[in-house]
């Protein structure tokens, strides 16, 4: 049964990863940095930093956290995508954008992993 969560969840995520990168590209058109999946693995870090919290004092399920962990949120944020897309920078010599990428993502990944944290904790607790 373990199994159909995670099924579940991660055609869940690769179908909200299709739509919000497709929609991140028509907003930005033509542009050099790779903003859909820029976007998807920061949302998605701040997306687990908010449940990581909750957890901590609502203990969720294991069919919960295979389906919303590991399914949708593993679907949804793609660091393959990320590898590529920094190595097609450093391909086309934009080395000056494919640092930024890889700083903003890491950096801005774990601050926004760690105030979804903090937030859900905050609201939960009070303290």
């Amino acid at each position: 049964m373990k199994y159909i969560y995670l099924i579940a969840g991660g055609s869940i995520g690769t179908v909200l990863r299709f739509l919000t990168s497709s929609w991140i590209l028509e907003a930005y058109p033509g542009s050099k940095f790779p903003w859909g999946t820029f976007f998807i693995n920061l949302s998605g870090s701040f997306i687990i930093g908010i449940l990581a919290g909750i957890n901590q004092s609502n203990e969720f399920s294991l069919n919960f956290r295979l389906f919303f962990f590991a399914g949708i949120l593993g679907g949804f944020t793609t660091y393959s995508g990320y590898a590529l897309e920094t190595f097609h920078l450093i391909k086309a010599h934009n080395f000056a954008l494919a640092l930024t990428y890889i700083l903003a993502t890491t950096l801005l990944g774990i601050l926004l992993a760690a105030t979804g944290f903090w937030l859900s904790t905050l609201l939960s607790t009070g303290k």
